[in-house]
């Protein structure tokens, strides 16, 4: 069976929930999921000037249109705590948009290493969720849980820290999760729509 690497599953997974549209600026530890983006098809990225001015273009993606959800791209480091700005203003308003930034290797985190900021601390006070990635496999889950809780109820959520080396490949335990992960989350928005109807 073929090989999927972190970041392309990532990019399978946002196609899958619908995602069409992401914002975002390049940057070293970021740039193994903007290889999987070009790779992936299927989601256009409109290049920012700015970090925090993709996630305010995130959040206006949302706003246009019922259903939309805004995507930011960024970084580690400076990028993601760029991103905070335009996570608080769309907590705000109950507008939810998903934030990815790149993130150090995992052996340099928590040791005031070169941009290995702990964003998911740093963004939690203004997310419904946020969270580091420090392994392949935790890549689907992470994502199915991004979703679902954007999509239950007003929210924002930052599934920051997504450490997606391009080195780092994925077994097929993980296409299996990924597949698992679609399910699950469908199983669970088709409940979520029975409770409403009945309710």
């Amino acid at each position: 069976m073929p090989r999927m690497t972190a970041a392309r599953a990532a990019v399978e997974i946002l196609k899958r929930e619908g995602v069409t549209n992401a914002f975002g600026v390049p940057g070293a530890a970021i740039n193994p999921f903007y290889k999987a983006l070009k790779e992936g098809g299927g989601i256009s990225h409109t290049l920012a000037r700015h970090v925090e001015g993709a996630s305010h273009m995130a959040e206006g993606y949302t706003r246009a249109k019922a259903g939309n959800i805004g995507v930011c791209i960024g970084t580690s480091g400076p990028a993601g705590t760029d991103m905070i700005t335009g996570l608080y203003s769309a907590i705000a308003d109950s507008i939810p948009i998903l934030c990815i930034t790149g993130q150090a290797p995992v052996s340099k985190l928590h040791k005031e290493d070169f941009q290995a900021v702990d964003i998911a601390s740093i963004a939690k006070p203004v997310t419904k969720a946020a969270t580091t990635v420090l392994e392949a496999a935790q890549v689907p889950g992470v994502f199915q849980q991004a979703f679902h809780l954007m999509r239950s109820g007003p929210s924002t959520l930052a599934a920051t820290d997504a450490w997606l080396a391009a080195h780092e490949s994925a077994a097929p335990a993980l296409r299996r999760l990924v597949l698992e992960a679609r399910d699950d989350l469908a199983r669970a928005l088709r409940a979520q729509a029975r409770d409403a109807s009945a309710g």
